[in-house]
């Protein structure tokens, strides 16, 4: 997004991709800057919202050891294979085995390897993303936002910002604030002093 100066001291963003941008409307730095620290606010303070998102992280890791252990499993049937291959070639040139019976053995043996070849792995997540969302979860609360806030100057507050929140997408209706280690969390415009103005599909509600 691209910085809107109205020359007078207000700062907006606004999509300029390729010349015109979309028709998203601008919007004022400050209440971006409002919806990047209630994200924050909400990961450090809202139980419920710590629950959910806690059974999710968890969910995700019991899938992701269903998926190494079928990534496991298919790299040893893999194995096995390649090795049944060489032992038909081993025994086609020792005369155990026709040349007929050698295609017949090789075409099923290469079959099932490319099959097991083409399924796509999923890309992992970390291992750690439990302890690392607890870890980021400690660090929130230990730290008393509005008197920090209110001491950093500008350069420390981005820094702040770009250490514990990841994205922030902004809607014609809503925002997104991706805090890191967290799953997106949706923001209406209101909840940070942002007017609607276009009328589009709503996201139900606040987070």
């Amino acid at each position: 997004m691209s910085v809107m100066d109205n020359g007078a001291g207000w700062l907006g963003y606004r999509c300029r991709h390729r010349g015109k941008g979309c028709d998203v409307p601008r919007f004022s730095n400050k209440g971006l800057l409002r919806g990047a620290l209630l994200g924050l606010r909400l990961v450090r303070d809202d139980l419920d919202l710590l629950t959910a998102i806690r059974e999710r992280v968890e969910r995700r890791a019991d899938v992701r050891q269903d998926d190494d252990r079928r990534h496991a499993d298919r790299k040893r049937r893999i194995e096995e294979l390649e090795t049944n291959r060489a032992k038909v070639f081993e025994a086609f040139y020792g005369g155990n085995l026709s040349g007929e019976g050698l295609r017949h053995e090789e075409d099923r043996l290469n079959q099932e390897l490319v099959a097991l070849r083409a399924i796509v792995e999923p890309v992992p997540e970390p291992s750690t993303a439990t302890e690392q969302f607890e870890q980021v979860v400690a660090l929130l609360q230990r730290l008393d936002w509005d008197v920090i806030w209110e001491a950093a100057t500008d350069n420390e507050r981005r820094t702040l910002l770009d250490e514990f929140v990841s994205r922030v997408s902004v809607f014609a209706d809503h925002l997104e604030v991706e805090v890191r280690g967290a799953p997106k969390l949706n923001v209406s415009l209101h909840e940070v002093g942002l007017r609607e103005t276009v009328e589009i599909a709503r996201v139900g509600g606040g987070t």
